[in-house]
């Protein structure tokens, strides 16, 4: 639904996203301001099981926003089913082993 967020038509006087998770804000606001940086932060990311274990075990209040919301993108991208809790890695054996945006 956050795509509505990007396309309005006309742009309202004040816009707000709420949701439980951070990770979310984080990841809209970054893409709203710093698109090309957080494109460029995407650009080398490899699609592994360790990279995900590693991902997944980092402390995000350590990272910089534009860390973060990678970090929340590559997350959901490769986790099974796209869980926000209780991710795991997932496996796909039909595409291609790049994650696609």
């Amino acid at each position: 639904m956050s795509g509505v967020f990007f396309h309005w038509q006309l742009v309202p006087r004040s816009e707000g996203i709420n949701d439980i998770s951070g990770d979310v804000t984080t990841l809209l606001r970054i893409l709203q301001r710093c698109y090309p940086q957080f494109m460029e932060t995407l650009k080398l990311q490899v699609s592994s099981r360790k990279e995900f274990e590693r991902l997944s075990n980092c402390n995000p209040s350590t990272l910089t926003d534009l860390e973060r919301a990678a970090r929340f993108l590559y997350l959901q991208r490769l986790a099974c089913g796209g869980k926000v809790s209780g991710r795991f890695f997932g496996v796909d054996t039909t595409g291609s082993a790049l994650l696609r945006l």
